[in-house]
């Protein structure tokens, strides 16, 4: 429904695809409604790229530059970067 709402507001699904994160948003959304589709266990792989829902929170990261700076902080102590 994002989608949809995005593209209806941007006037083209071009403008809509012009950003990284749209794109990134609508191939996971794809993925996801595939793996449900697929009524015979033949994509399981992309079940598993469901996972890879869990980085649409980056998005909000690279918006706010105390955020990221934040997580920055937090990784450089958590892994001694």
């Amino acid at each position: 429904m994002e989608a949809v709402l995005k593209i209806m507001a941007l006037g083209s699904f071009r403008k809509y695809l012009s950003s990284i994160w749209n794109v990134f948003d609508f191939a996971l959304t794809a993925l996801a409604y595939l793996s449900y589709l697929d009524s015979g266990g033949s994509a399981g792989g992309l079940k598993a790229l469901r996972a890879l829902r869990a980085l649409r929170p980056l998005r909000t990261i690279s918006r706010f530059k105390a955020l990221r700076a934040i997580v920055a902080s937090f990784l450089e102590v958590r892994f001694g970067g």
